[in-house]
């Protein structure tokens, strides 16, 4: 993992990958995004990650390359859904 963790994203992190499913809505900036992809990280799992379009494109694919270059990210909407999933 290329980021390092501040110490409140590595107990969201710790938090997230602890459960089964996890709604995280800490204030904005936060490190909400680096905290969850480095704990999708590492799961190792298949993830599905819900958000508007329009935060998914610009935001969140961008941060998954920055945060986590090793994960494969494959944004899914409507146009590409049969693709992705």
């Amino acid at each position: 993992m290329s980021t390092p963790l501040y110490d409140k994203q590595k107990l969201m992190r710790d938090f997230s990958t602890g459960h089964k499913r996890v709604l995280n809505f800490s204030d904005a900036g936060a490190g909400k995004t680096a905290a969850t992809l480095h704990a999708i990280a590492n799961l190792k799992a298949k993830t599905l990650v819900m958000a508007p379009k329009a935060i998914i494109e610009p935001s969140w694919v961008d941060d998954c390359r920055a945060f986590t270059p090793a994960l494969t990210i494959m944004p899914a909407y409507a146009a590409n859904r049969s693709l992705a999933l």
